[in-house]
């Protein structure tokens, strides 16, 4: 087993979410370890074979790619919606709907 992360458990949580959805299994460490005057921080280790993957994502997790893609305005409410939404956050229209 190999190291990949580690910090509250919120962000634990969240990490160990995207492993599993890219079909690496992680094993958390030190979720409930308290010290008197002070507390470990929960980690997440994953098997050898997958460490590289793993931090792979860690990296994309942490450092994301801007979108290249522009706003697009709704066809049904006019709302100006940002790149990363497939449908109107205001009305519920579908991108898709685009002519």
């Amino acid at each position: 087993m190999k190291y990949v992360f580690s910090s509250n458990s919120a962000e634990v949580g969240l990490v160990k979410n995207l492993l599993q959805e890219a079909g690496i299994e992680s094993e958390e460490r030190n979720e409930t370890v308290q010290l008197q005057g002070g507390s470990f921080s929960p980690e997440l280790w994953v098997d050898d074979a997958d460490y590289p993957a793993a931090m792979e994502i860690l990296k994309k997790w942490r450092c994301p790619t801007p979108s290249s893609e522009a706003s697009w305005v709704c066809p049904k409410c006019g709302e100006v919606q940002g790149p990363q939404f497939e449908s109107c956050w205001k009305c519920g229209t579908p991108r898709t709907m685009l002519a």
